[in-house]
């Protein structure tokens, strides 16, 4: 629902705006003392990208109750599900985070095979760090849309 900053310090707040988790907004409040604020992902399935240390660095939002549907990223930052095993031989690319979400749910993948989503379609430097951190990887496999 987007209220998860409700009752919160001002200073948690000044944190989350910092990160680009909340922006103030000009919608109405019912006191003036209080400051309203708009909420990344609000109304979708927010799902976090990590980096090498297993860190939430990002976040990727499908917002679903929308007049059309919309995918959105938090920042450029980070690796869908998680980075890959090393010992790694064949590693799936898919085209976006749901798509990566589907292949991992229909448990179709062997040990020693992993995937990531890329960027909204696109190869990104950390995409790159995880096929060079990949030290017996034998197979890529890249689905297109």
């Amino acid at each position: 629902s987007g209220q998860f900053h409700h009752r919160k310090t001002l200073k948690s707040k000044e944190r989350f705006e910092e990160l680009g988790v909340i922006t103030k907004s000009d919608a109405g409040v019912r006191d003036d003392s209080l400051t309203a604020y708009t909420v990344f992902g609000r109304y979708g399935l927010v799902f976090p990208l990590l980096d090498k240390e297993n860190t939430i660095v990002n976040y990727f939002a499908l917002r679903f109750d929308l007049d059309s549907p919309k995918e959105e990223y938090l920042n450029q930052k980070g690796i869908y599900p998680a980075y890959p095993h090393p010992l790694t031989k064949k590693l799936y690319l898919a085209p976006t985070v749901i798509d990566c979400a589907s292949l991992i749910q229909s448990r179709i993948l062997d040990q020693r095979e992993a995937v990531i989503a890329l960027h909204e379609g696109e190869l990104l430097e950390q995409h790159l760090e995880v096929i060079r951190s990949l030290y017996e990887l034998e197979e890529i496999i890249i689905f297109k849309r």
